[in-house]
């Protein structure tokens, strides 16, 4: 970050993802370098809120990084957020459904 503001730095963020919010995919992974993860990890989080600005769905990988394990493991997580719960108010696909998401993210 240098000498930037957290301000600048959430901008120059904001503007980054403005700028490719055109392309079509069903999913994106955003790879970054290290001494930027926590900035991105801001954006995310107030992205993930009430007040972001953009309409794409953000989820974030919560694996540790263990070498040969981890790509298993960002798999299996991946694979967990799909995963139906006994109680609804903690069932993402339910909560889409509910709000009839679901059927337009797969399609």
């Amino acid at each position: 970050m240098s000498n930037a503001s957290i301000a600048q730095e959430l901008a120059k963020i904001r503007n980054k993802w403005e700028s490719i919010t055109t392309y079509k995919w069903d999913m994106a992974i955003w790879v970054c370098d290290y001494h930027d993860i926590e900035i991105l990890d801001k954006f995310m989080d107030i992205e993930a809120s009430p007040i972001g600005v953009f309409e794409d769905i953000f989820f974030r990988f919560q694996s540790v990084y263990s070498d040969d394990l981890f790509e298993q493991h960002l798999w299996e997580e991946f694979l967990s957020w799909f995963n139906t719960s006994d109680d609804n108010k903690y069932d993402l696909i339910y909560a889409y459904k509910k709000m009839a998401i679901y059927q337009n993210l797969m399609m």
